[in-house]
C-alpha cells in the first residue's frame, strides 16, 4: 500500500501487544523513519549508513555502533515481515554492508493502521515519544477520541517495566507531545477502597469540560507551587511523586489483601530525601514526604517493610558512592529512566 502524502503509515499490529509483529521502542522508530523516506510508489532507497546519518535522534553514540544497530533493527524488521529488503534490481539482500544500496518496500499487513504526520517526526524529543504518540493515535480511534489505559498495559504496549513506562509516558506527556486526562476516583462495587478510573490520552489537549476533578486539582496544585515557592517541581518530578504517593496511600486491594511499597517506592523516596539536604522543601515534596512517613510509622514493626528499606537504602547509598550524589534523582526523573535500570 503506498503512503499518503504528509502522513506515514504505522500499521496497528506493530503497536499492540501480544502480536507476532509487535515491535520495540527502537524497531519502531527505524520503521517510522523509513517510512517517513518512502517515495508515494511505496519504497524507501536508502542505506545503513544514511539511515544512520539522518536519523532526528541518533541510535548510538558513534558511526560504528550506529551502523551496527540499524543493520540489526533492520534484519529484525525483516524476520518479523515488517520490511522487505533488495538491491536496486529486486535481488533479495540477506546481508549488506554499511555503504551499500537498498531497496526497502512494505509488506501490506491486516488489521489498519495509524496516520501519524510527517511533520511531527523531526520533533520527537527521544524515541519513546514516537512510539507513546503512536500508540495513542491507534487506540483513540477506538474510543471517543482518545486512549484509556492503565500503567500497566502502558508496560505492555511499550514491552518495559510498568514503573518504567510510567516514567515514558509521564515524560512524553510533560514533552507535550501528548496531554493526559487523569482518572477520578469512583466508589469500588464490592464497598472496599475507592477505585481509580483509568487515564485519557489524547494527542490534542483536553477542555475544560472535558477535564477530570484530578488533572484540575492537579493543575491547581502546581499554580500554586509557582506562586508559593522560589522552587519549582518539574511536571515530572509532581507526577512522580503523586504516583508513588499513591502507593504509600494504599493500604489494601479490593479483596482486602495488604499491599506494600515496592523497593522501587523507597528508594525514590531515599532519593528525595536526598536531594533536599541544605534546602527547604516544596509544598508538593513536602506533602509526599508526610504521606510516606506516615505509612513508615504505621509499619516500624513489620519484618517485610524492614527488610525492603534496608535493601532500598543499600542501593542508594552504592548509587550515590558511585555517582554525583545530589544529581541523581535529577537524572532519574528527568531523563525518563527507571530504578531497574540504572542498579
Amino acid at each position: 500500500m503506498r503512503r499518503e502524502d504528509n502522513f506515514i503509515m504505522i500499521y496497528n499490529d506493530l503497536i499492540t501487544e501480544d502480536e507476532d509483529k509487535h515491535l520495540s521502542i527502537e524497531e519502531l522508530y527505524l520503521y517510522g523513519l523509513l517510512r517517513k523516506k518512502e517515495t508515494l510508489e511505496g519504497f524507501s532507497e536508502t542505506s545503513i549508513s544514511f539511515l544512520g546519518q539522518t536519523s532526528p535522534i541518533p541510535f548510538a553514540s558513534d558511526t560504528q555502533r550506529t551502523n551496527k544497530k540499524v543493520k540489526g533493527l533492520l534484519l529484525t524488521l525483516k524476520s518479523k515481515g515488517c520490511v522487505n529488503i533488495s538491491d536496486a534490481d529486486g535481488t533479495v539482500l540477506e546481508d549488506f554492508k554499511p555503504s551499500d544500496f537498498i531497496k526497502v518496500t512494505f509488506p501490506l499487513l491486516e488489521g489498519g493502521f495509524a496516520q501519524i504526520p510527517v511533520v511531527n517526526f523531526n520533533n520527537y524529543k527521544s524515541m519513546s515519544d514516537f512510539y507513546i504518540y503512536c500508540g495513542v493515535v491507534r487506540w483513540k480511534n477506538s474510543g471517543k477520541g482518545y486512549f484509556n489505559s492503565s500503567y500497566g498495559r502502558w508496560g505492555k504496549i511499550l514491552q518495559l517495566s510498568e514503573r518504567h513506562a510510567i516514567d515514558l509516558v509521564n515524560q512524553a506527556v510533560e514533552n507535550k507531545i501528548i496531554y493526559k486526562n487523569i482518572g477520578d476516583y469512583v466508589d469500588s462495587e464490592s464497598g472496599g477502597q475507592k477505585q481509580q478510573k483509568l487515564n485519557q490520552y489524547s494527542t490534542t489537549p483536553f477542555n475544560n469540560n472535558e477535564k477530570s476533578i484530578q488533572t484540575k486539582k492537579k493543575e491547581s496544585d502546581i499554580a500554586n507551587e509557582e506562586f508559593h515557592s522560589n522552587r519549582i517541581n518539574s511536571d515530572n518530578e509532581i507526577i512522580q511523586m503523586v504516583t508513588v504517593g499513591q502507593v504509600f496511600k494504599t493500604y489494601k486491594d479490593d479483596k482486602k489483601r495488604n499491599i506494600y511499597p515496592s523497593v522501587d517506592d523507597y528508594v525514590f523516596y531515599l532519593l528525595l530525601l536526598k536531594k533536599l539536604e541544605g534546602q527547604q522543601p516544596t509544598k508538593s515534596e513536602q506533602s509526599f514526604i508526610d504521606i510516606v512517613n506516615k505509612r513508615m510509622e504505621r509499619m516500624k514493626n513489620n519484618k517485610k517493610f524492614i527488610s525492603t528499606f534496608e535493601q532500598a537504602k543499600r542501593m542508594v547509598d552504592r548509587q550515590i558512592h558511585n555517582s554525583k550524589g545530589n544529581s541523581f534523582l535529577d537524572e532519574l526523573t528527568m531523563n525518563g529512566k527507571s530504578v531497574e535500570d540504572i542498579f
